[in-house]
């Protein structure tokens, strides 16, 4: 019983961690088919010699034995005489790219599987936003909305998280997409939300960052990932007040259309 489970743990570990255990044997791999190539090099070099020194002594080339060089050969001699020397190294770089050529399949599967959930989850949490306003009343769902935004600020205290000064602003704002605190106002915000849609209007599709461009935040990393197209609508932005828990008031920014991925691909 106990090396049964002590199997399966190893065996759902080598599953969970396959692309990084490829990758080292890949690495490794690399490192030791141009150790094993080197070392089939030098003893096919000396094989040669050998087998020209013997060539030399049948009378067949008339050259000193200082002299010999691989070229005393054919190519066809060489491969016949030599090859048997690089069959470790021939070996070991076919299961090296294996391994690499392994390790990027499954990081793909896994990229596709990751962004197939995200799409899924983040349709269902916009449904699931429709649904309420249209069960509760755009006054109820904005109140809800707001106390979701007041619970972030709460989780996020201001107080021990830098806050971005954009110039475009002095009310303190919480995006919610990003968890950043910045200065900005209501009517900036409005502004980076009509241009964005003027690039959805004219280019079909916009990304975050452009967004985040015109808010005057620095660009992150999922920002070229995600964004908005025209097939899907226009990009809205909601802005609810709470308060800091230092009671100031601050803005929460969070869209009513989540930002997906794929948003070039309208259509």
């Amino acid at each position: 019983m106990i090396f049964s489970d002590i199997a399966k743990k190893a065996q759902k570990f080598t599953i969970d961690n396959s692309p990084m255990l490829l990758t080292v044997v890949g690495a490794a791999g690399t490192v030791a088919t141009a150790y094993l190539t080197g070392r089939a090099a030098f003893k096919a070099a000396g094989v040669l010699r050998e087998a020209g020194l013997k060539k030399a002594l049948r009378g067949e080339v008339s050259m000193r034995v200082d002299d010999l060089e691989p070229s005393t050969f054919t190519l066809k001699e060489q491969v016949n005489l030599t090859w048997k020397l690089y069959i470790p190294a021939f070996t070991v770089g076919t299961v090296t790219l294996a391994s690499i050529v392994g390790a990027n399949r499954i990081g793909t599967k896994r990229t596709a599987a990751l962004a197939a959930a995200y799409t899924l989850s983040q349709t269902a949490f916009d449904e699931y936003k429709t649904k309420a306003i249209q069960k509760l009343g755009e006054k109820k769902a904005l109140q809800i909305t707001e106390d979701i935004g007041q619970d972030r600020l709460n989780a996020n205290p201001i107080g021990s998280r830098e806050v971005i000064i954009t110039g475009n602003g002095d009310v303190d704002c919480y995006d919610c997409y990003s968890g950043r605190y910045f200065k900005s106002n209501a009517e900036e915000i409005r502004s980076a939300e009509n241009r964005v849609n003027a690039l959805i209007n004219n280019n079909f599709y916009a990304s975050l960052n452009e967004f985040y461009d015109y808010v005057g935040l620095p660009r992150i990393n999922a920002g070229d990932e995600v964004g908005w197209s025209s097939d899907k609508g226009l990009m809205t932005v909601t802005i609810t007040g709470g308060v800091t828990t230092e009671n100031k008031p601050c803005l929460n920014v969070d869209f009513s259309v989540s930002p997906v991925r794929n948003y070039f691909r309208h259509g």
